[in-house]
């Protein structure tokens, strides 16, 4: 399951305005975000494991809810965001962590953010490494190699979830080219 704060009001100019207001939905401020994000996580929790299920939070009511089927086995929880306080909901309640990484944050931002994540689950008693780190980074058609370089300075700061995004026009067998231009590479580097 993945989660994240989702549309807050920030400034300078904001590309989810005209996403949330095509949907029906509103900002919020960062801190609500991170509330309604905290509250979630708590009743996704409860949801999975209890029969009954009664919530009284800030922003959600729960009277007598019932999630059947249960998932068979722990659901993992992934939560994407690189702010401090959405890196400590990561910390208390994440499976996995997810940044948006090449070319919108650099590597060194995302190993800072790591830093960061480390801290708040030494603050809680969490052990860091029990967190998948995921990272998405775009695959450069014209640039292989690039791409390449770009994953194993990824791997290298501890990033073993990547999702490789393909931006449009597609080659001629995308998914083929990835496997055998990017992935396979990828692989034999170790």
């Amino acid at each position: 399951m993945g989660l994240g704060v989702g549309g807050t009001h920030q400034p300078g100019p904001n590309p989810a305005v005209a996403e949330y207001a095509a949907y029906g939905l509103t900002l919020v401020p960062p801190a609500e975000g991170i509330a309604r994000l905290a509250e979630t996580c708590a009743i996704l929790r409860r949801l999975w494991t209890a029969e009954v299920v009664d919530f009284d939070g800030p922003y959600t009511t729960l009277r007598g809810s019932r999630c059947e089927p249960k998932p068979r086995r722990r659901t993992p929880l992934l939560i994407g965001g690189w702010g401090d306080r959405t890196l400590r909901l990561v910390a208390e309640h994440a499976d996995l962590w997810n940044m948006p990484g090449p070319p919108h944050n650099p590597v060194e931002l995302i190993a800072e953010r790591d830093r960061v994540l480390r801290a708040h689950c030494t603050a809680i008693g969490r052990d860091p490494d029990e967190i998948v780190r995921s990272v998405q980074t775009h695959v450069s058609y014209d640039d292989p190699a690039g791409t390449i370089a770009t994953v194993a300075r990824l791997v290298g700061i501890g990033v073993s979830h990547i999702v490789l995004n393909l931006p449009q026009p597609y080659p001629k067998d995308v998914v083929s080219w990835v496997a055998d231009r990017i992935i396979a590479p990828c692989l034999r580097r170790g």
